[in-house]
């Protein structure tokens, strides 16, 4: 860590054009370190972005070098962009995402002279994406490693760093409707009305069966009656 860190304050006092600046003491408060926001509910498929936040505290930063460690079996990082902490066009030596191990590596540093105190500001912005088959649960997403500069170039050895916790929540449940085929439900019509119509043709039948034997019922009376009358008619006999 130590060793980066040399290595950034020789790049950066090559670039200074300005003459040295006068040590303005260590903060009496530990430099702050922390991520935002320090929780989040997210879900499968879903993108969100984190802060790494530095509060400096009355100090100058003019270089850092951070780790960022999440669980790649729930998360992947799709983009890392520097943000404001060294001014507007840092010097970037490295910035790499590796979502195999689940691992964000960036070194930045200033281009110029550092004017103390330098103000709140991100560090870097990371955003992930939830994979869709992550696990429901809480994650935590930590810095492992964070080495800063101050103004003159020290090792900032007082720091207080915060992880971020995230829980990745199940999708809401939708009842599922049943689609029935349009085959399927032409067959259940054309089944049902061959059904209907079997049922109603006896009723007819039998409808007719009764108005033919109706018929026959009254033609026979009507001819039996006749029959009778025919031979209830007396004879005339002829007398010689």
């Amino acid at each position: 860590m130590r060793l980066r860190v040399l290595i950034l304050t020789i790049i950066v006092l090559i670039l200074t054009s300005s003459a040295p600046i006068a040590s303005s003491g260590n903060s009496p408060e530990a430099v702050l370190v922390y991520i935002e926001p320090a929780s989040l509910k997210v879900r499968p498929q879903e993108e969100f972005t984190i802060n790494v936040m530095v509060n400096p505290r009355g100090v100058g930063i003019s270089a850092g070098e951070i780790e960022v460690r999440f669980n790649h079996s729930a998360f992947e990082a799709v983009n890392v962009s520097l943000g404001n902490l060294f001014g507007k066009s840092p010097l970037v030596l490295k910035r790499s995402i590796n979502n195999t191990v689940g691992l964000v590596w960036c070194v930045a540093a200033r281009i110029g002279s550092t004017h103390p105190p330098t103000p709140p500001s991100s560090f870097i912005k990371i955003r992930f994406r939830v994979r869709s088959n992550a696990a429901s649960g809480k994650y935590m997403i930590r810095l492992s490693k964070i080495g800063l500069s101050d103004e003159n170039f020290r090792d900032i050895t007082s720091m207080r760093t915060s992880s971020s916790l995230i829980t990745i929540v199940a999708p809401p449940t939708t009842p599922t409707t049943q689609i029935i085929p349009t085959t399927i439900i032409t067959q259940i019509w054309y089944t049902s009305t061959i059904i209907s119509t079997t049922t109603q043709r006896p009723a007819i039948n039998i409808f007719h069966v009764i108005i033919i034997l109706g018929a026959l019922i009254i033609i026979a009376t009507l001819t039996l009656l006749m029959l009778s009358k025919r031979r209830r008619k007396p004879r005339v006999v002829a007398i010689r």
